[in-house]
């Protein structure tokens, strides 16, 4: 029972990383749309998802914000 689950959750990260997407995308302030992307590279990782969380985290523009998620996620810049 506990893999499916997993896989469940997983599933259900990925959704909630594209909606987010999608919103952060609308965000016209370019700080408060690198702390969204900042937040869905965060859900990325808790789903699993590396591939997708360094896509995203590319998009990060503010230093300090890449440096805050690279110190999260090591595995981000491999």
């Amino acid at each position: 029972g506990c893999a499916q689950n997993d896989k469940h959750d997983g599933a259900r990260y990925e959704r909630a990383a594209k909606v987010a997407m999608e919103i952060a995308m609308k965000i016209s302030d370019s700080l408060m749309r690198d702390d969204a992307v900042h937040r869905i590279v965060d859900l990325c990782m808790m789903a699993n998802d590396i591939k997708t969380a360094q896509i995203l985290f590319r998009a990060i523009h503010a230093s300090w914000i890449r440096e805050t998620a690279q110190r999260e996620h090591p595995t981000l810049v491999q």
